[in-house]
């Protein structure tokens, strides 16, 4: 379909717009049509640009009682991952790596694996247990 008939079909769908050019005077017809026609396409940008979700924030408790804040890249990045910043401040970027299940970012030294709102924090060998709070 292209995209004239494709914006036609959408004000041909909306009714009460196709009304309102049909009643409108045949001189202020293309200039109607043109605002419909801008708003129709600013619709669809907006609609468009929205369904992107941006970068996700999740806070969590771990069992041996560390508090992480987790960023996620957004699903649109290139590469996906993570970075963690600690309660001391410290922050640390995490690659996402192959997962089975769930997902997970991993370095040489630390795993953070997430699977629904609980994750798994492995850092020098050490497993904790974290949830969000």
């Amino acid at each position: 379909m292209r995209p004239p008939d494709l914006i036609r079909g959408m004000v041909e769908g909306a009714g009460g717009a196709c009304r309102f050019l049909q009643n409108a005077t045949r001189s202020s017809r293309p200039l109607l049509r043109a605002i419909l026609t801008s708003s129709i396409c600013a619709a669809l940008a907006i609609f468009a640009c929205g369904g992107q979700a941006g970068a996700v924030e999740a806070r969590y408790v771990c069992s041996g009682g560390a508090r992480v804040v987790a960023d996620f890249s957004p699903p649109s990045a290139a590469n996906g991952h993570v970075t963690l910043t600690f309660e001391t401040g410290r922050k640390i970027t995490l690659p996402q790596a192959l997962s089975a299940d769930g997902g997970r970012c991993a370095d040489n030294d630390i795993e953070f694996w997430i699977k629904g709102q609980n994750a798994t924090l492995t850092r020098g060998g050490v497993r904790q247990s974290c949830s969000t709070r």
